[in-house]
């Protein structure tokens, strides 16, 4: 159990946590952690945001905020996003085996062209902004989950998405995160949405991410189409998309249920 947590940890942050060689089935079945890692991220930016802002404004405290997810996590998520909307940035041709081939081919490039920057930029944006109404509401235990329920979206798209490929890092996960490891993966994001429906009885969140998850569902669907299924690319736009979506809608839980 140890040896899948730190696994997970090495594998979603920058930091070289030591473990013992490891294969794609120890790699795979280290998905159960991913939620508490998402979760512990989220504690340490819960934290530093409800310090820093006894000091600094809410616009700093939300650069801060993005700096230390970068900070955590290297580009490893953004470098998925940037080369996934390049690749949809391709008009094609109309023969779909031939913009299939170019779309993937766009993908393994190590540039980064129009497509991808503009999608890396509006993200940083709009988390930035996103991130200061967080803060200004110092809704703290937002950040928590936000951190947590996205990595449990991507082990239910892991769980039900196809590889677009059989190499590279999505075919390791896609189609083959097992009923139980996703059973237990729920157990953390379930505790999270619990806490909301009792201690907030607040029914508006957890409607904001069921209609989140069926967004992402149709992500998921989308990419399939386009790329004849998914890769390790795909798996980070959708993290960072995820993120944005339930920023939003804890943001439109302050502003609206909360002042009803």
């Amino acid at each position: 159990m140890l040896k899948g947590l730190l696994i997970a940890f090495s594998f979603l942050t920058i930091f070289p946590l030591k473990t013992k060689g490891y294969g794609e089935k120890e790699l795979r079945n280290s998905v159960v952690f991913f939620p508490f890692v998402g979760f512990v991220e989220g504690v340490f930016l819960a934290t530093m945001a409800k310090y820093t802002g006894l000091f600094f404004s809410s616009f700093l405290v939300s650069a801060f905020l993005i700096t230390a997810v970068f900070c955590i996590r290297g580009i490893f998520h953004a470098d998925g996003l940037a080369d996934t909307f390049d690749a949809l940035s391709y008009k094609g041709s109309g023969d779909y085996e031939r913009d299939l081939r170019k779309r993937l081919e766009i993908m393994k490039d190590s540039t980064t062209g129009a497509g991808g920057v503009t999608a890396v930029v509006v993200s940083i944006l709009l988390k930035f902004v996103l991130l200061r109404e967080i803060v200004e509401y110092r809704d703290f235990f937002a950040l928590i989950a936000i951190f947590s329920l996205s990595r449990w979206f991507i082990i239910t798209v892991m769980y039900f998405g196809k590889p677009a490929s059989t190499t590279g890092l999505g075919a390791i996960f896609l189609g083959k995160i097992s009923s139980k490891n996703l059973l237990i993966a729920t157990i953390l994001p379930f505790i999270v949405i619990a806490y909301f429906l009792i201690v907030y009885k607040n029914l508006f969140i957890l409607l904001a991410i069921i209609a989140i998850y069926g967004i992402i569902m149709l992500i998921k669907r989308s990419f399939e189409r386009v790329f004849s299924g998914l890769t390790g690319d795909h798996l980070g736009a959708i993290i960072e998309i995820s993120e944005i979506l339930l920023i939003l809608a804890f943001l439109l839980e302050n502003k609206v249920w909360l002042s009803l």
